[in-house]
């Protein structure tokens, strides 16, 4: 465990999946959070402490 973050059950079941398929996107990972605000909160708690990269892609028409 890294130092400054406790995972919670929900975390591990995100990092699973993203062991499994390798990508989720955010609107996607409310299912695992069951919230509709909160996952985007602990993903970026993820990232800070190297669990998780966020990636940013923009779609044009």
């Amino acid at each position: 465990m890294r130092s400054g973050m406790t995972l919670q059950n929900r975390d591990i079941e995100l990092l699973i999946f993203l062991g499994k398929y390798k990508i989720i996107a955010l609107d996607n990972a409310r299912y695992i959070y069951e919230t509709k605000t909160y996952q985007e909160k602990r993903i970026v708690l993820l990232a800070k402490y190297d669990y998780v990269r966020r990636l940013k892609h923009r779609y044009t028409h």
